[in-house]
């Protein structure tokens, strides 16, 4: 607590389950993320870490316990009001851009809010500039390096201004070179707009450089 201020909880999970074929991929998940806190999962394959960032991001359902997101139920939520909270709330991060290759890269970074009928246009092109990286906007996804491309789907992913962004192995296919870049630029806009951040790696280098890691093993936290 800084300044007499209390956090405020944007993510809680309580008691969450993910069972398939009555084997538990999750097991117990208890969490509570501060707004603005930017959080590392670590764990080896297969140790529920992607599992748990899709069920946080709504792309998958769990099993029994209870998820809150921003002071709403997930069990109270509709499939039409989850579609509405992603869209507007959340951004996603894969470590595969997932650029579209017929659009440019302003094209590719401004298609969430043509989706979202939402008129940040000039917001972002304007972040864009002050990122120094303007002279990538014209240009198709299949001109740019590895890096290139993944910093353009931060981008594309901060583009509504969500809170919450979600990131899953960003660096995964890059050098480290890249890889310090990719991290640079976003802990630079998670600290600028005060974005909560969640993101799931294999680097430790990365890890250290969040608020807190959480440790996942066999579908549960461990110490």
């Amino acid at each position: 607590m800084k300044n007499g201020k209390k956090k405020s909880v944007i993510i809680e999970a309580k008691n969450l389950y993910k069972t398939i074929q009555d084997v538990d991929i999750l097991k117990n998940i208890n969490l509570q993320v501060y707004t603005g806190e930017k959080i590392a999962l670590v764990g080896e394959s297969g140790a529920g870490k992607t599992t748990l960032l899709q069920i946080l991001g709504l792309l998958d359902q769990f099993s029994s316990g209870e998820l809150v997101l921003k002071d709403t139920s997930m069990a109270c939520m509709r499939d039409v009001e989850k579609t509405h909270m992603r869209l507007n709330h959340i951004g996603f991060v894969y470590q595969q851009h997932h650029l579209i290759e017929e659009l440019t890269v302003k094209e590719n970074i401004l298609l969430p809010l043509f989706i979202a009928k939402k008129d940040h246009e000039d917001k972002i092109l304007s972040l864009v500039q002050t990122l120094g990286l303007c002279d990538l906007l014209h240009r198709m996804p299949h001109t740019l390096s590895g890096g290139e491309k993944q910093r353009v789907s931060i981008l594309r992913a901060i583009a509504n201004f969500p809170e919450i962004i979600l990131a899953d192995e960003p660096t995964g296919n890059l050098d480290s070179a890249n890889a310090t870049l990719t991290m640079d630029l976003f802990l630079k806009l998670a600290r600028l707009y005060k974005m909560t951040l969640i993101i799931v790696t294999h680097n430790l280098d990365i890890a250290h450089r969040m608020d807190r890691i959480i440790k996942m093993k066999d579908g549960a936290f461990v110490e």
